[in-house]
């Protein structure tokens, strides 16, 4: 349900976004107060109904990304966290952020990701485009890089050679752009 749990059956149809605990227990005391409320399940479930709203909130850990750069380059370095192989590094990417780079450093946080493989690549846009610029062949002409450091002497890594491991609380994640 690509994150969602969706609720039906109340007064009030709600969809809760994974890791909301909060919300995710206001849903649940909804069920339980309402005795109007049609809940296509047997009343022994709700105990699995609580369990199910509330795991998400105890696997995410945030990621922390540090990507270095030399000084005299500047722009805004745009950077986008992969959760798949598929797609990696030029599709659609799970997240994506943008910072300008201060005296050669860029840290961008990333919160709330479940437990999970992320790999992350990132770029320096010098002239404001949006776009990682190559040349005639193809060759990046602006700085870029990956997570882990992932290089390839032809073409970008593969997902599995920048990917690495978010679990619960904060994880670091540290690259350069070359």
């Amino acid at each position: 349900m690509n994150g969602l749990c969706s609720m039906s059956g109340a007064s009030s149809p709600r969809s809760v976004t994974r890791g909301e605990p909060l919300a995710n227990l206001q849903i649940l005391l909804h069920f339980l107060t309402q005795p109007t409320a049609k809940i296509d399940m047997n009343i022994r479930h709700l105990p699995l109904l609580a369990a199910a709203l509330c795991a998400g909130a105890a696997h995410a850990g945030d990621l922390n990304i540090a990507v270095s750069l030399p000084a005299d380059r500047q722009g805004a370095v745009m950077v986008a966290v992969f959760d798949k192989a598929e797609g990696f590094p030029r599709g659609t990417p799970l997240r994506t952020g943008i910072a300008q780079s201060v005296q050669g450093n860029v840290k961008l946080v990333f919160a709330g990701l479940p437990t999970g493989d992320y790999a992350v690549t990132a770029f320096l846009d010098e002239n404001g485009n949006a776009k990682l610029d190559a040349n005639f062949f193809g060759v990046p002409t602006e700085l870029y890089g990956f997570s882990r450091n992932a290089r390839n002497l032809v073409g970008p890594p593969a997902f599995a050679e920048a990917a690495f491991r978010v679990e619960d609380g904060a994880q670091q994640q540290a690259f350069d752009l070359k």
